[in-house]
């Protein structure tokens, strides 16, 4: 059996390991611009949010989530955001991304929040960890996402 070292670490407080959630972003979004802008204005940014938490194991980032003031959809009434959430593929089906959002969710508390947001059209997946369905909007691309909430730990 494989000795597995796990640890969620901030990517402010590790900014060596930006490389590394950019090949992430790479392998599952294509690329997408939007996400790798919130990865640098993690680093860049004076304020509270975004955060990104990162799922290293074995000293290579398998996973990370980002929590954010808003995601790009047509209505800006919910935030925190959580999202995006990545695993890579190789590290699916390990519970990993129930770790960051529950991690996500806690650092929501910490921050003073009550609720955190999150938008997705994987429909069944995040009710899992316990967010509920409450409206459906559309990205500014014009396609529909639905809007899912969940209530955070209290601190």
């Amino acid at each position: 059996m494989e000795n597995v070292n796990l640890q969620i670490a901030s990517l402010r407080d590790n900014p060596h390991l930006l490389n590394e959630c950019h090949s992430l972003v790479r392998d599952c979004f294509n690329d997408l611009d939007l996400i790798h802008n919130q990865l640098d204005d993690t680093l860049t940014s004076n304020e509270t949010l975004p955060q990104a938490y990162l799922l290293i194991k074995n000293g290579i980032v398998a996973a990370w989530v980002g929590l954010c003031v808003n995601d790009p959809i047509q209505t800006d009434v919910y935030t925190p955001i959580v999202g995006p959430l990545m695993v890579a593929e190789s590290e699916r089906n390990f519970g990993y991304g129930a770790l960051l959002l529950y991690h996500a969710r806690n650092e929501a508390g910490k921050l003073g929040f009550d609720k955190v947001y999150l938008t997705s059209s994987h429909i069944g997946y995040y009710e899992r960890f316990g967010f509920r369905e409450i409206d459906m909007t559309k990205y500014f691309n014009d396609n529909p996402t639905k809007v899912y909430v969940a209530d955070v730990p209290k601190h």
